[in-house]
């Protein structure tokens, strides 16, 4: 889990940006130094957080808020079901 809402945004431009800020930028509609900000600590607005659930596919909200939970909601996958092989 990650800890805070900035290693999260971070996460996401790993997956949705392929490790580059101008990708994720351009795909959540804001700038390239915005998303900088947000993985090195600025605290991203409501609009923006809305804008990462509507644009990155299957991104959960409760995830991105909180790290609860998995990182997207159609991810079910639980270890303990991987161990459990008969």
């Amino acid at each position: 889990m990650s800890a805070t809402i900035h290693e999260r945004i971070a996460e996401l431009v790993k997956r949705y940006g392929k490790g580059k800020n101008t990708l994720f930028a351009s795909l959540i509609g804001t700038t390239e130094g915005s998303i900088r900000g947000y993985v090195k600590g600025i605290q991203p607005k409501h609009d923006i957080l809305e804008s990462i659930v509507r644009n990155c596919d299957s991104v959960s909200p409760r995830w991105l808020l909180t790290g609860e939970g998995p990182m997207l909601e159609n991810d079910t996958f639980c270890p303990q079901e991987a161990t459990n092989t008969k």
